[in-house]
């Protein structure tokens, strides 16, 4: 697969990473997970760039390092990750305006079931259009562990009045029904400081070092999701588990960056075209549905975590 080909997402600002209760979290980036000290990385946070005096100022401005990147052969996509009070999330491509701009809104939704144990009755819906489906929706239901990806017969204005709009529009205003139809299902494994990877079985992906992303800060630029395909699941834990660095990995298809910003901005880089070599697929323009899934659960997890935090601080 092309290198080059990325899709952006923006539209997440400064973040704003919980105070970890159970003592994981660390300012620095924990020794057995990063393979380069944060002074080393050539995109220099804006606490690396205080020690060495470095100004931000004078730091090349975002659409230099994505294109430096592409230079590079590395990521050219990037998604802007905001903080706990907008979710909204715009997914574009600032190198190849050809592809199209999408709009993504996360909210949380409750359809609870009587007398029911079944998943989905209190979950977060990432939904928006893609490249490959106009009216498309990601449910992610944390404490059952359970994901499914819904097309929809028109846009969810609920969701999107859910995810930001109601700040502005305080008036609940009469939304009308959408049917939806199922287009996949699954389940993602848990996650503690012993297992901090999360895998999403269905789609061959590892989300590598989950729980520091979000429970620490050190790991916060340093989210890789791997695509697995192929591997046994030993294998592909080993891989989650390799050494950062900041060289192209084709089996690579997110990861998470700060571009120079410190703590004052998180990008997520994602590959566009198809994610999966000779899978017989029609050649996706822009961003395969596929990773809104771990985009979904990524965006889903860190804002559940901030909501349940007493005392969220930034890093």
């Amino acid at each position: 697969m092309d290198p080059v080909a990325f899709a952006t997402v923006s539209s997440f600002s400064p973040y704003s990473p919980p105070t970890n209760r159970d003592n994981h979290s660390s300012a620095t980036p924990e020794p057995d997970i990063q393979a380069v000290p944060l002074e080393e990385l050539p995109r220099l946070s804006t606490e690396t760039q205080r020690r060495n005096g470095f100004r931000q100022s004078n730091a090349p401005d975002r659409s230099a390092r994505i294109i430096e990147d592409i230079s590079n052969g590395n990521y050219s996509c990037s998604i802007s990750w905001g903080n706990e009070l907008n979710h909204v999330f715009n997914i574009h491509n600032p190198i190849r305006p050809q592809v199209e701009n999408h709009e993504f809104h996360l909210a949380s939704r409750l359809r609870p079931v009587m007398h029911s144990s079944q998943p989905f009755q209190y979950y977060e819906r990432f939904s928006g259009s893609s490249s490959q489906t106009q009216h498309i929706a990601v449910d992610v239901d944390i404490k059952k562990g359970h994901w499914r990806m819904l097309k929809l017969n028109g846009p969810d204005l609920e969701n999107e009045w859910m995810a930001d709009a109601f700040k502005s529009n305080k008036t609940l205003p009469e939304f009308s029904d959408i049917s939806e139809e199922l287009i996949k299902t699954g389940i993602f494994t848990g996650i503690s400081p012993d297992n901090p990877h999360m895998t999403i079985p269905e789609l061959d992906l590892v989300i590598s070092n989950m729980h520091p992303f979000l429970y620490g800060c050190g790991q916060q630029p340093f989210l890789r999701v791997f695509n697995v395909a192929g591997k046994a699941r030993d294998e592909g834990i080993k891989m989650a588990s390799k050494l950062w660095t900041n060289k192209y990995d084709e089996s690579i298809v997110m990861r998470t960056a700060s571009f120079g910003h410190g703590s004052q901005r998180l990008d997520m880089c994602v590959k566009e075209g198809n994610i999966r070599d000779g899978s017989g697929e029609q050649n996706v323009e822009g961003m395969h549905d596929d990773l809104l899934i771990p985009m979904a659960l990524i965006s889903a997890a860190r804002k559940r975590v901030e909501e349940m935090d007493e005392d969220p601080s930034r890093c």
